[in-house]
């Protein structure tokens, strides 16, 4: 498609922007190995940010802490997997028999990889292919009772659609470790990120009918109406769209960053849904920068920074958009903010590391042993570590004091029968 050769001319400007931003992505390899509670915990906080700040640019008014209890009150698995009793359900996600079969159909449709191969896959395994690995701590108060699903007919029409976004979510890290993104995965994202609203049924995972031109607010006072891909046009439209994706990342020769902001760009022109054009770009956007690379936007929200930056969002996306046409497009303005955006999410990410910089600090590779043993087992004894380590008694000891005072083990028990696990 002719769209990206404007690209090969970027300026320095977006040049610097793109080095920042991979500059922080280094720094990140070197210490995303591991899934801690952590980093669940900002996971869940940049899980309901993302939601809520997405939902709104949408239209859509719903507060965090609504979202926080809605996710609650739904998926206690998020909240409980860290009491498991038993070490060995945790890289397991518990599901209800109803969801058990909405995720079989699901994999049907988007040829996701079928559950029961992934039995045999090793732990580690399972843990990088899951959208919310479990938190490498076991307590022995888990309560099975309260994963019990409830009765979603009492929620309001913000909260079932809160729901169908964050289980497209979830279908959208599974859809980032596929060798390609094809349209059928896309309308399947739709069909989920719609399969709660009731009022969406009728178009859900199905391109629009009628015209959906679209409101520009980049000055709220005086907001522009933009033209969007006809009905007869978008079918066709999404074709090359893909095609240009899949070709994209068949090559590697565009940087996966620039490929994100076009894409953006493109499907919102195109607006190919009835509703949900902008949660749905969003959505794509988080997909292709998990798989080009960029894991750790899954424990920042890039779409609160969107939010919160929203008349400048809508001017950017307005400078390219109504350029499209023309010989000369204006790419520039949109790529510029997109990369801007992107830089200042690592930037606030890495702010919240540097606030839990002792949960990232070197080690002595017998206390790194000790925390090895309690993430594999659940919790760890003294008597454990001397059976796996050739560690002195004392020198143990004097671990385990540690790391109990760094806040990463948790002593539990008195005299003899003294246990950890971890925080």
């Amino acid at each position: 498609m002719s769209f990206i050769s404007q690209f090969f001319n970027a300026s320095m400007v977006s040049v610097k922007l793109i080095g920042q931003i991979d500059e922080f992505k280094g720094t990140w390899s070197l210490l995303g190995n591991t899934v801690t509670d952590h980093y669940l915990k900002l996971q869940r906080e940049s899980t309901i940010e993302t939601i809520g700040s997405s939902m709104r640019l949408a239209g859509i008014s719903i507060d965090n802490g609504k979202i926080n209890t809605l996710l609650t009150q739904t998926h206690p698995i998020l909240t409980n997997l860290s009491h498991s009793k038993n070490p060995k359900m945790s890289s397991e996600k518990v599901i209800s028999a109803d969801e058990e079969s909405n995720t079989l159909e699901l994999t049907k449709q988007t040829h996701l990889p079928d559950p029961e191969k992934t039995q045999n896959k090793p732990p580690n395994s399972l843990l990088k292919d899951s959208f919310w690995p479990a938190p490498q701590s076991s307590q022995s108060d888990f309560n099975p009772a309260s994963l019990a699903p409830i009765n979603k007919g009492f929620f309001s029409s913000e909260e079932n659609e809160a729901l169908g976004y964050f289980e497209a979510l979830e279908l959208a890290w599974d859809l980032s470790k596929q060798k390609f993104l094809t349209l059928e995965h896309v309308l399947s994202l739709h069909q989920t990120l719609m399969s709660h609203s009731p009022k969406d049924q009728w178009h859900s995972g199905k391109y629009k009918i009628s015209a959906n031109g679209w409101k520009l607010q980049a000055n709220p006072d005086l907001p522009k109406y933009f033209e969007t891909a006809s009905t007869a046009d978008t079918p066709n439209r999404m074709v090359n769209l893909m095609d240009w994706l899949r070709a994209e990342l068949g090559h590697e020769r565009t940087h996966p960053l620039i490929i994100c902001a076009v894409f953006m760009m493109t499907f919102l022109e195109i607006h190919p849904f009835q509703d949900g054009n902008g949660r749905m770009a969003r959505i794509l956007v988080k997909l292709l920068l998990w798989r080009g690379g960029y894991p750790h936007t899954k424990y920042s929200s890039l779409d609160h920074i969107l939010e919160s930056e929203k008349f400048d969002f809508y001017r950017a996306l307005e400078q390219t958009l109504t350029t499209l046409q023309r010989d000369l497009p204006d790419w520039e303005a949109w790529l510029q903010y997109f990369l801007s955006a992107v830089l200042k999410d690592s930037q606030g990410f890495n702010q919240k590391l540097k606030s839990e910089r002792k949960n990232f600090s070197p080690l002595p590779q017998l206390a790194v042993c000790i925390l090895e043993l309690a993430r594999t087992q659940g919790k760890v004894t003294l008597r454990d570590a001397l059976k796996e380590t050739d560690g002195n008694r004392n020198t143990l000891k004097l671990h385990f004091k540690t790391l109990v005072a760094k806040g990463m083990l948790i002593k539990e028990g008195l005299g003899a029968g003294v246990w950890y696990h971890l925080s």
